[in-house]
Formats: C-alpha cells, structure tokens, sequence
C-alpha cells in the first residue's frame, strides 16, 4: 500500500525483540520520540548505537559483533529514561551433556549466551576449556555473523551462539571441564559453562526393527501402487550400517522399491531409516511369485543386511539367503471400482493448536453401478479431535458409476511430535475391506518459532511533486499479534495508528501510520511468534 503526504514525522523507539519460548519480560519500556534528536540532523550529531535511547544511525546499522570501547563498556546512563541500563547474561542451557558415545566418534552441541539487559554486554575473556576432548569451535552472532574469539559484544536482548566439539576418546574414561566467560555483567562477572562428556567406548550398533515378519499390503487395485515399508530404527550407542536390502529369488514383479537406494546406508545412534516397498499388482488375486503362479509357500520376500550382531541368521537359497531380517510379502490384486486418490495424507509440520490448510481426496466409483457411503469417521478418535472432516456430502450419500466425490480434511495437532489417525469411509463397494476403506492420515506438530520478516522502505516524489510512501508490508506467517516487534533502522516503533504501525489481521500486514513512516531505503524488520498458517 502507498500513501500520499504532505509532512511526516519519524519517531524512534527502544528495540527490545521478543524470543518464542524465552521470557524477556515485559516489553513497555519505550523512549518518547519527543525527548530524541531530529531524525533529521547531521551524520556528525546523529545518535549512535550508544546514544541516549539506542537509536541507531540509518547509516550505522547495530553491529552484534562490535567491541565497545572503554567509555561504553562503563554502566551507561539513558538520557531519555534517567535509569542505569545493565548488561544480564546468562547461559542457555546452563550447562552441556554429550552423552555416552563411541570411542573415535566425534560431537557438536551448542549452547547460547543471552543478553537479557538493555546495554550491550561485553565478554573480554575466555577461559578453557582445558582438556583436548573439549574444544569452541564457533562463536556466532543471533544473525550468523562469525564472533571469533575474545572479546565480543552482545547487543542487548540479543545472544551469541557458542559451538563445542567434544572428540570422543578411544578409552574408557569420562571427561568433565568447563569454560568461564569473563564479562561486565552486573549477576555473573564470570559465566561458567559446564561439560560433561560420556565415556568412551567401543560402541554398539542395535537395530529396532517394525514391522517383523511380514509386510501386508491388503487389497491393492490392479494398476495402483501402495506403499509400505520397514523402519530400522538405530537404537544402540554407536553407528549402524544396513549393508542391502533386496529381493528373494524367486520375488514376483509386483514388487519393487520406493526410492533408489544406495548401500551401505550409515544410521547415527536415535536415527532411522525407512525401506520402502510398492505393490503394483498386474491382475487381480494373490501376487504371484516369480513364475507367475500364486505365493502360497512364501517366496515373495524383502530380506535386509546390517552390520547389527544381533541380527537374525536366516537361511534357505528361495528365501532370506542372507544373514539379516526376512519380510513375507503379501498383496492381493482386486478390480477397484472404487478408488481414492491420493492413498494417504501427510499434513507436514503445524504449529500446535493451529489448523492446516484444507486437503482434498477424491473418492471414484470407476465400476458401472452406484455406491453408497453410510458413514465418515476419523479413527482413532480423539477429543478435541486432531485430524477434522471440514468438507463432504452429508451421509448417507452415493457416488454414481464413472463419477466421484471430493472430502477435504484438516489437521490440528494437539502436542509436539508426529500424530497418526485414518479416515474410514463406509461403503458397500465390493472391494472395501469388511465395508470399510482407509485413508491413513498424519502430521507433525511443532511449537511456535520466532520469525522475522526484513522489507526495505520506498518513498519518494511523483513527477508533480507529490509525496509518496509504501506503508503497508505483508507478512509471510500469520502471527501471534501479542508478539509483533517492529524496527525501522534498528529502532522500535510503536504500536499506534498515527505515529506507529497498526497490524492488519485480514491482510496479515503491518501498516505503518502517517507519523512514522519508513523513509526511502529503510530496513524495516518485523518480529514476532509465527501461530497459526
């Protein structure tokens, strides 16, 4: 959105910059644009970022990385609040926890120094640590750039983020250290991290295998392809491999693999591999093996190698010729005169308690006489419900011959993780399992992130000499509005309709009142917790 304006006026705000899941308490504290220099004044009586109010200078963005120098590094007084601002810093988390690792193995965590005070908060020194196993390999600033070493400056409500390589030692001892941050802060002058690293040792690689024994596909429409698969979940302490994976000799062609696999395939200690299997019958009835009659004695088999020694020891040259685990592959070809498409629906990832946007199946009756649902239901069921019916005929209904019907359905998770269900359609359709055909649904939640959303401002004089200026910016998540920061040039402004932004929840935006809008060239940031798409 442009305005045209004859006169405008900026005013400029403390920055203070929320974090999702991080409580930097209340955000009230605002300079009056009143009591701060003309926006219009000279680059040498500009303010700097250590200026009364911290407004940054359009040509001198804040710099997270910057040293201050002696006279800033000194409590400094704000001139438009008449108060002492502090450095606060602290460690998130207090301390880190490699685990327990194989020897020769070698692992990176993170942990983050935070400014919680309103000025910046120098560390002049780094000690430790002290012990090869431990080593800071990156120290970064909230915007990525490289820190290096000591010293550093963290811009207030801001943090540094600090990398730690342990490098697992091939004996087995265990091995603690810590490294002290030396800072100006006003509540720990010298921050310790603590590590503790887990004892060395020769590791195991343990897979957790599901499903066992057989893979059954049910009743597949002839010419459709289902997929399914075995999960190898890495559940011991040192890496795994699965060396193959293929099929028995004497394997029909219905089967085949989902994705092109490339062995060995290495999985990480709390990691897991998916192989996939599609059946993609040629006819109807039981698959066949490969000459072509019916599997009755157990040829159509997956047999999978790794390098777990508690693996299963097979045998038998028709079957699992190899040591490793031995899936019976079981599908049946029908005719299908009904058929949904698509087989099943992954919502992705959802902001826990927020919906996704609606997804659609087509339910067909490609037979030549009408079909009749007596019922939708999403199983399991669960209150309030995760996975939601939002669009479908009213039940009972009937899908005429070469015709079909669309039900769209959305998610709405209700914790962290991965949440699975079904949609059960009622039918009379001849090949319904038992009346009943299912479309397996799941999605993923996850808790709200931080988003910041960077435009750059466009003003300037039409040819008659009128004033114009972009004022309206769309964001690219919906937001919690409660949490919307917004900054032109490093500096906060205000929540107001004429002398700040105002949201716009029906055009997910914000817009900019006639008092404050963005000069030509401006780095406008908007911050805030993503909520709901």
């Amino acid at each position: 959105m442009r305005t045209a304006l004859p006169n405008l006026l900026s005013a400029a705000f403390l920055t203070i910059l929320p974090a999702c899941g991080l409580d930097f308490g209340p955000h009230d504290t605002v300079v009056d644009a009143n009591a701060l220099p003309d926006a219009t004044a000279s680059a040498d009586t500009a303010p700097t970022a250590h200026d009364a109010g911290h407004v940054f200078d359009a040509a001198e963005p804040p710099d997270v990385g910057r040293t201050p120098d002696a006279a800033e590094d000194a409590a400094t007084t704000d001139a438009g609040l008449g108060e002492i601002l502090s450095c606060i810093l602290k460690a998130d988390p207090s301390s880190l926890d490699f685990g327990s690792l194989a020897g020769g193995r070698v692992s990176v965590k993170d942990f983050s120094l935070v400014n919680l005070g309103e000025r910046f908060c120098l560390v002049s020194e780094i000690v430790g640590p002290t012990k090869p196993e431990f080593k800071i390999v990156a120290i970064t600033s909230e915007i990525g750039l490289a820190l290096g070493g000591a010293p550093f400056a963290i811009a207030p409500r801001s943090r540094a983020r600090v990398s730690v390589e342990y490098a697992v030692p091939n004996n087995w001892f265990c091995h603690d250290d810590q490294i002290t941050f030396v800072n100006d802060s006003v509540n720990s002058p010298r921050l310790d991290m603590y590590l503790t690293g887990g004892c060395g040792h020769p590791g195991l690689c343990k897979f957790k295998v599901q499903p066992l024994g057989t893979l059954n596909f049910g009743n597949v429409c002839s010419g459709v392809k289902k997929t399914m698969g075995v999960t190898f979940e890495n559940v011991g302490t040192d890496f795994c491999e699965i060396t193959h994976a293929k099929f028995g000799a004497q394997t029909g062609n219905w089967f085949s693999f989902a994705d092109e696999l490339s062995f060995p395939i290495e999985v990480q200690p709390g990691a897991s591999k998916k192989i996939g299997v599609v059946c993609e019958p040629k006819g109807t009835g039981p698959a066949p093996n490969s000459s072509g009659i019916p599997d009755i004695y157990g040829w159509n088999v997956l047999n999978t190698s790794t390098n777990d020694p508690a693996q299963p020891r097979n045998g038998g040259a028709s079957t699992c010729a190899s040591p490793g685990w031995c899936h019976k592959l079981l599908c049946t070809g029908t005719g299908c005169p009904i058929d949904v498409v698509p087989g099943e629906i992954d919502f992705g990832l959802i902001v826990v308690g927020c919906a996704s946007e609606e997804v659609g199946i087509k339910y067909y009756n490609n037979g030549t006489a009408v079909l009749n649902v007596s019922q939708l239901e999403i199983a399991p069921a669960a209150n309030p419900p995760v996975f939601i019916i939002a669009q479908s005929p009213p039940v009972p209904f009937a899908v005429a011959a070469n015709s079909s019907v669309e039900i769209k359905l959305k998610f709405r998770p209700s914790k962290n993780g991965v949440e699975t269900g079904a949609l059960r359609i009622h039918t009379d359709a001849p090949n319904a399992n038992n009346g009943v055909v299912e479309v397996p649904l799941r999605g993923e939640g996850t808790p709200a992130e931080s988003v910041t959303d960077t435009f750059t401002g466009n003003a300037g004089y039409l040819p008659d000499g009128t004033w114009w200026a972009e004022i309206e910016f769309h964001l690219s998540r919906w937001p919690d509005p409660a949490t919307i920061v917004v900054s032109v040039n490093g500096v906060e402004v205000q929540s107001d309709p004429v002398n700040g932004y105002t949201y716009d929840a029906a055009q997910n935006s914000v817009v900019f009142g006639a008092g404050a809008v963005p000069p030509e060239g401006a780095r406008i940031e908007v911050t805030y917790c993503a909520a709901c798409y």
